[in-house]
């Protein structure tokens, strides 16, 4: 698995600040009422049939829930099942996640992220700190009329712009377009995204600032009986590169 994809992943399972009144459940497009959800990744085994398999294992996430459809904690293991990352979160009485907190494989606090919402229960600002106290960044959200987030802008102690990110969605609120662009407002890379009627993504393309692809990703499910997506496969140019596994644990 490239670093990218692992860093995508990553944000896909970990980030779910977003940013208006739906639980963690929803706004990972996962049906019922879901206690935890083991996610391993493993590499492609082709077999003889034609078929993928699953080979040897890379990483794997355990993601836990409470009964309202909220987070309460990640952790991501190596191949040995040993602990890497750890996230743990804070939620307020309504639901809503106030505080997050990131640990490395010796339980050291690496970062602290705040959050901070407006009067209709969306996330208006987020800062992180490195440890307890270390200002690294603030970012900013924007919301379009569905709640959507259209615009995340990023800052630095003197509250100078680093980068931003704009997003487009379709009628259903899948996110169809994610731009980076530089503090100046110039495009350094756009991702384009396409859907299953299950509204989970099939395809993704990523381009540089003029334009070129730099790569392009499918992926294929199967699927419980909840509708949840229980295998993925990404293929590159046809060729299968990894083979991802969820366990996902009902109420």
């Amino acid at each position: 698995m490239n670093y990218f994809f692992k860093f995508l992943a990553l944000f896909l399972l970990i980030s779910s600040i977003c940013f208006a009144q739906q639980n963690d459940l929803t706004r990972l497009n996962i049906n019922g009422k879901v206690k935890s959800i083991t996610e391993t990744t493993y590499l492609p085994s082709p077999s003889e049939d034609g078929s993928i398999q699953k080979g040897a294992i890379e990483l794997y996430y355990i993601n836990n829930f409470n009964e309202t459809g909220y987070k309460t904690d990640d952790n991501r293991f190596n191949a040995e099942g040993k602990v890497d990352k750890k996230y743990i979160y804070k939620l307020d009485k309504t639901g809503k996640r106030i505080e997050e907190d990131q640990y490395d494989s010796d339980d050291k606090l690496i970062r602290r992220i705040v959050l901070t919402y407006d009067e209709t229960g969306k996330v208006t600002e987020d800062v992180s700190y490195a440890g307890k106290k270390d200002f690294e960044k603030k970012i900013t959200y924007t919301y379009d009329a569905n709640n959507n987030v259209i615009e995340d802008n990023s800052y630095n102690e003197s509250n100078k712009l680093l980068k931003k990110y704009t997003y487009k969605y379709d009628n259903l609120g899948n996110k169809i377009e994610n731009c980076r662009l530089s503090s100046n407002g110039k495009l350094e890379k756009k991702f384009i995204y396409e859907y299953d009627k299950n509204n989970n993504v099939t395809v993704e393309t990523g381009y540089d600032a003029e334009g070129n692809i730099v790569y392009k990703y499918s992926f294929t499910f199967t699927y419980d009986s909840q509708n949840n997506w229980i295998t993925k496969i990404r293929y590159v140019d046809g060729i299968a590169k990894d083979f991802i596994e969820r366990k996902i644990q009902y109420f």
